[in-house]
């Protein structure tokens, strides 16, 4: 293991196994942090099978998805070598812009937002405000995140968005470039976080699991270890 080092400010990477393991680029989601509790189950999964895990965490608050999501991972993804994409909730919707070349696999992404949880006019409107002050409540709750989620990882979920951002998330779900033809995306049923439908519309490539909204952060996480590397190595 190494310490966390800073892509950009903000953007924050951190590097786990050995150094001549095959890279493996994953993109984490939403206020989820390189050194996450339940994430390191899925560090001990990918570099188990003989991976070399570089995680990146992505801001919780831009004004710009292709300054300061996209070009930033562009950017760390062109020092890799050979390498396979894994990316979680809103690290898949970044991976979605990125080498259609590469084999990605994706946990639970973000490509469209849950509809039952946030009205869609209401979410058009607010995020046309364009204001970069976090007051918009998140609209999920711990539990929804997954069975195993402790106190630490809850803590450093932001519980406010900006508007700015829910424009730029907004934007870049309607824009989304075709799928990759290697892709596999790992997603629950019973998720409350993302939208289901969005998933569906875009490839019928799906195992799913159970739990909720995060994979790693469910009890039943270890009956779908095999399925992971397989998806990852195949």
């Amino acid at each position: 293991k190494k310490g966390s080092f800073e892509i950009r400010p903000g953007m924050k990477a951190k590097i786990y196994g050995r150094e001549n393991n095959k890279d493996l680029l994953f993109i984490l989601g939403w206020g989820g942090r390189v050194d996450n509790h339940n994430l390191m189950w899925l560090v001990d999964v990918t570099t188990g099978a003989g991976f070399r895990t570089h995680a990146v965490e992505l801001p919780t608050a831009i004004r710009d998805f292709q300054t300061e999501y996209l070009s930033p991972v562009r950017e760390y993804q062109g020092t890799l070598g050979e390498h396979v994409v894994l990316a979680n909730s809103m690290g898949g919707l970044v991976a979605a812009y990125l080498n259609a070349q590469r084999k990605t696999v994706y946990l639970s992404p973000w490509w469209g937002i849950f509809g039952d949880k946030l009205r869609r006019t209401t979410l058009r409107l607010v995020s046309k405000i364009g204001l970069g002050i976090p007051f918009l409540p998140i609209d999920f709750s711990r539990e929804e995140i997954g069975e195993l989620t402790v106190d630490s990882d809850w803590e450093l979920v932001p519980k406010r968005a900006t508007p700015v951002w829910l424009r730029e998330i907004m934007k870049a779900q309607r824009n989304m470039p075709p799928l990759q033809e290697n892709s596999v995306v790992f997603c629950s049923l019973k998720d409350t976080v993302i939208s289901l439908k969005a998933i569906g519309e875009r490839t019928s490539h799906v195992i799913l699991y159970d739990g909720y909204h995060e994979l790693f952060s469910s009890p039943n996480r270890e009956v779908y270890r095999e399925d992971l590397v397989n998806a990852l190595l195949g």
